[in-house]
């Protein structure tokens, strides 16, 4: 997961938003990853969630993503 966080900082996060279905608002979707004990806190419309909750939402907006964030540009440490 470092490779998300820029060098020297212990904390970083990648945000994607997504477009919704017709009549429906876009998705955000925040990773916010911790250097220092490997972990990711996982967010959706600016509330906690889980992984599980996150790929069963992109699923049903008929996105085919294995991996959705080495396929979005990282915004890295304090400063994007």
């Amino acid at each position: 997961m470092k490779e998300f966080v820029k060098n020297g900082e212990e904390k970083g996060y990648v945000e994607i938003e997504l477009k919704g279905r017709p009549n429906q608002p876009n998705v955000t979707i925040v990773r916010n990853i911790s250097v220092t004990d490997n972990s990711s806190i996982w967010t959706m419309d600016g509330l906690n969630t889980t992984l599980s909750a996150v790929q069963k939402r992109v699923a049903s907006l008929g996105i085919q993503a294995n991996n959705l964030w080495y396929a979005s540009a990282p915004c890295m440490g304090t400063s994007c």
